[in-house]
């Protein structure tokens, strides 16, 4: 049932994913002699809710870095890694995220300004046990689309404060491993989790 949702979810998700793409990618740029090309720096705390399959973890915090650099008409190619730590019945989860993506900050509603942002990622987990004979799972990393919106509000000249949320929607099911001393289990999932940012974004 729940796989049965988080497929339907991801059927819905994925013309969003598209028509951000396209709406990224076909604004009109500036021409070379007026465009001033900007190179940013994002430092974020992130809460994570993550997908109840995965790992079987409850929701956990982290934090991460991200380098902004203007392609186009207020878009951003954005690179971005980070880290984070959760916590379940029987299992800590600590593991880094990866991601590359576009995000248009809109220049409206100064002070305020609306973000869009899609793109792909990577999450990569590190179960570990309490007791180090009993039951385990490996490392294991997962793909995943990102898509999400938010607002900026201007601080000052180049320092902008951000509260984002993101959806990472993976696109197809995942074989997780979970072994002990005498056997190896298997099951398939597809995972859908929310990511909500709240950092300084820096301008140079």
């Amino acid at each position: 049932m729940r796989g049965e949702k988080r497929r339907r979810f991801f059927n819905r998700s994925t013309p969003l994913v598209a028509i951000l793409l396209i709406v990224l990618f076909s604004t009109p740029a500036r021409t070379q002699n007026s465009m001033h090309r900007r190179i940013g720096c994002n430092v974020e705390s992130s809460y994570f809710l993550f997908d109840g399959d995965f790992f079987g973890i409850d929701n956990g915090i982290g934090a991460n870095v991200s380098l902004r650099y203007e392609i186009g008409w207020n878009i951003y190619f954005e690179n971005t890694i980070g880290g984070f730590a959760a916590k379940s019945a029987d299992v800590d989860v600590s593991g880094m995220d990866y991601g590359l993506t576009l995000a248009m900050i809109l220049p409206y509603l100064i002070p305020y300004r609306p973000i869009v942002r899609a793109g792909v990622g990577f999450i990569s987990v590190n179960p570990k046990t309490v007791n180090q004979i009993g039951t385990y799972r490996p490392t294991q990393t997962t793909f995943h689309f990102i898509t999400g919106a938010g607002i900026s509000k201007s601080l000052r000249e180049n320092i902008e404060l951000e509260l984002t949320a993101n959806a990472w929607i993976a696109p197809y099911l995942y074989r997780i491993y979970t072994f002990d001393r005498s056997s190896v289990k298997t099951e398939d999932a597809q995972f859908t989790h929310l990511n909500v940012t709240l950092g300084l974004s820096f301008l140079f």
